[in-house]
């Protein structure tokens, strides 16, 4: 393979790959204005001002129960990437640790919201 048509094969990866990030963002950018309103006479201010509450707490959980995992454990696969049994662990690992932090606020939310 000649270094011409690597580059080409490069270029044109990287210049669809800007092309399909520009879509998504070019949707998450267009989609609420079109959506919002709509929501908003549908359900009305009070209604829509408790969806827009509670979905403010749902991300923020997610923030938390994501822990910096996404990032990190991206990170060490790459690292372990050729030692498929390591990575197959570390996996598991990862998908407990998350599953852990999202079940114990699960129940600590259930049982501060619906049993004060």
């Amino acid at each position: 393979m000649s270094f011409s048509n690597l580059k080409d094969k490069i270029k044109g990866t990287v210049f669809k790959n800007y092309l399909y990030l520009l879509m998504i963002q070019g949707a998450n950018f267009i989609l609420p204005l079109i959506t919002i309103p709509y929501l908003v006479r549908t359900l009305g201010i009070h209604k829509f001002g408790i969806v827009m509450v509670a979905q403010s707490f749902a991300i923020l959980l997610t923030i938390i129960t994501e822990f910096g995992l996404d990032m990190s454990a991206t990170r060490q696969v790459a690292l372990i990437k050729t030692d498929k049994k390591k990575v197959s662990q570390y996996f598991f690992d990862v998908f407990f640790k998350d599953g852990f932090i999202n079940y114990s606020l699960y129940n600590f939310n259930f049982f501060h919201f619906f049993y004060r």
